[in-house]
């Protein structure tokens, strides 16, 4: 259990934005699971259930707002316990995490080859940030062959946009880069826009501060808007994103503004389903408000 809790610990320092990927830490926290429970010295159904329901839960803790590794625990732990010996019971476990760990793996390849038919040949994309979904993607695109461009922006002050045109570049993609205070400039001659979240529940997306005002100015010029998002980043209890976003947020903009001086910089924004021209994820394209009866029918997320 000591090593369960010093991951977690480090676990929990993590930041949740676009700096992060999401399914490596993920992978990581189910392959700590799985060791715990390969080395747990439990010899009754009972004080097994006791040891693998706290070292689940001391890895939940260290994300609470993340719903991909929450809905990966979730499903590392059915039929653990329908089981009727220790040794089975074990089996099982091992065996789902596995299967949750290969499914996760899967993710960012099955995105890429949904997303390919949605990167217009010598079109522009338009990229807010730099999504780790997003990224594989377009590689995994001009790669194939297909030529285009891209445009950036930032999406806070974390300079993922300037990674995310470092690592395109470096593949040979020609890349425009705008500060976002050029937004209206930035979407001229863009085919479409790509752009990722955090959560999504059955009314709205958990997206980095600024994709409000992309996404209001696609509309306005008729550009389509695609979420790219993992199917385990739903919410199914439908409460993450209000809690997160009525939460204190600390101002990383400026550390020591003057007297006098209020700094508002919200790092998240709440994304109405309305925007979305589809959901592009690891079972499919589907428009918004399909997108939980395909969860909650493929991926035994309940």
């Amino acid at each position: 259990m000591k090593h369960v809790r010093n991951f977690s610990s480090q676990l929990s320092k993590t930041s949740f934005d676009d700096t992060v990927d999401r399914l490596s830490i993920t992978i990581s926290a189910l392959e700590v699971f799985s060791k715990f429970i390969q080395k747990d010295t439990s010899t009754t159904i009972t004080s097994f259930s006791n040891s693998f329901w706290k070292a689940r839960d001391v890895l939940f803790s260290s994300r609470t707002n993340d719903p991909l590794l929450s809905n990966a625990l979730l499903f590392s732990s059915k039929k653990v316990f329908s089981q009727h010996t220790v040794s089975r019971a074990k089996s099982v476990a091992i065996l789902q995490i596995h299967e949750a760990i290969n499914h996760i793996k899967k993710i960012s390849d099955k995105i890429s080859h949904f997303s390919y038919h949605k990167i217009p040949k010598g079109g522009t994309i338009f990229v807010h940030g730099c999504d780790p979904l997003i990224l594989h993607a377009l590689l995994s695109t001009h790669k194939r062959g297909k030529k285009f461009n891209v445009v950036l922006t930032e999406s806070r002050v974390t300079s993922s946009g300037q990674r995310c045109a470092l690592l395109l570049s470096k593949a040979g993609i020609p890349i425009t880069f705008f500060a976002d205070c050029e937004l209206p400039s930035a979407l001229h001659s863009v085919d479409v826009v790509f752009f990722g979240s955090y959560i999504v529940d059955s009314k709205t997306v958990l997206c980095t501060s600024g994709t409000n005002a992309l996404l209001e100015q696609a509309r306005l010029r008729n550009i389509p808007a695609y979420l790219f998002t993992p199917s385990w980043s739903f919410d199914t209890a439908e409460e993450l994103i209000k809690s997160i976003h009525s939460s204190n947020v600390p101002n990383t903009i400026w550390s020591s503004p003057p007297r006098g001086v209020s700094v508002i910089a919200p790092q998240y924004n709440i994304v109405s389903g309305a925007f979305i021209s589809a959901i592009i994820s690891d079972i499919g394209i589907f428009p918004f408000l399909l997108f939980k009866d395909e969860i909650l029918k493929t991926n035994e997320i309940k």
